[in-house]
This record gives C-alpha cells, sequence and structure tokens, in this order.
C-alpha cells in the first residue's frame, strides 16, 4: 500500500518516489537501498523551473503542472501516465486553486511583464486575468463557498488585490 509520494526536482530531472506504509513489506532490492522507497521513476529528463500539484480532473490523484523553462514551456503530467503540453511559454510563477467550484483546479500563470497574469479555466480556454505581472501570487479560501480566490501583490505602485468569486479584482491595500 502507498502511503504518500514524493517530487523531487534535480539537475538530472524530475523523479517522482513512491513510499510504503508503516506496515508494508520493505525490500531493499526493491528499494535499491533508499529505505521504505519502493519504488522511483524518472518523469522526465529536463529539470523543471518549477512545479506546481493539482487536481486537474475528476479522480482523487494529483496531477503535475511543470515548467521547463524557456526551450520547452509548460507541461501537464495527468494521472502519474501522460505529458500534455499547456503553453510553449515559460512563467514566471503558477498557481492552482479552483476558482469556480467546480472540484477542478484552474491553472493561473503569471508570464511576466510582457504577457501578465492568465488563467487556464478547466484546460479549455486561456482567459487574461491581470495585464500587470504581480510580485507575489497565492491562492485560498478565503470565505465560506467553495471557490478559490487569488491574492496577488502588485507591488507599491498598484497595492494588493484579490480576485474572488472569478468575477473582478477588488483592492485590499493600495499602492503609493
Amino acid at each position: 500500500m502507498v502511503l504518500f509520494t514524493a517530487i523531487v526536482v534535480s539537475d538530472v530531472g524530475c523523479f517522482l518516489f513512491f513510499f510504503q506504509a508503516e506496515d508494508g513489506i520493505r525490500d531493499l532490492v526493491r528499494s535499491r537501498g533508499l529505505g521504505d522507497v519502493y519504488k522511483r521513476q524518472l518523469l522526465h529528463g529536463v529539470a523543471p523551473r518549477q512545479v506546481v500539484s493539482a487536481n486537474l480532473d475528476s479522480n482523487p490523484r494529483r496531477d503535475l503542472i511543470v515548467d521547463f523553462g524557456p526551450s520547452y514551456g509548460i507541461w501537464l503530467y495527468l494521472n502519474d501516465s501522460n505529458w500534455v503540453a499547456l503553453h510553449g511559454t515559460s512563467a514566471k510563477n503558477i498557481v492552482a486553486g479552483d476558482l469556480d467550484g467546480n472540484g477542478i483546479d484552474e491553472i493561473i500563470v503569471d508570464f511576466g511583464p510582457q504577457y501578465g497574469l492568465w488563467g487556464s479555466m478547466n484546460q479549455t480556454t486561456w482567459a487574461a486575468l491581470h495585464g500587470v505581472s504581480p510580485q507575489r501570487l497565492v491562492a485560498g479560501n478565503f470565505d465560506a463557498d467553495a471557490r478559490k480566490a487569488l491574492v496577488g501583490d502588485f507591488g507599491s505602485q498598484y497595492g494588493n488585490w484579490v480576485w474572488q468569486n472569478t468575477t473582478t479584482w477588488h483592492v485590499v491595500r493600495g499602492g503609493t
């Protein structure tokens, strides 16, 4: 029985490790001396710039959003088996959260000052969310409904803003 998995990013590539439950059989041959690791898998031979875990479909298994840099762009690793190209441009920052409350995470990508902030809504369409690239961005649930909100720090010029209930941006703290 698998208790949890871990993703390790190195200059060699991106690895996925599967760990056994404490009551599982420890097999040093299968783990190649890695303790309770019973399987490791090289996901990709290119070292990614960033990796984000998200629920991108209706099953409970987490998926990965992986930015492999300017030469490769952003890819999705779905259901521990399929690589799917998401966008050919590398990102400054990626966050994921269920913005519309349907149980599937949206992918929010900050493409930097040239393009700004965009969202891939349920992996079907891209929507421009903001023309300015935030210094920091987080997704979280700040009220009682199932929808996540985005909070962006757009620096001293614009301040902090929240994108809540998939409608519009509202200022939390204004800029100078």
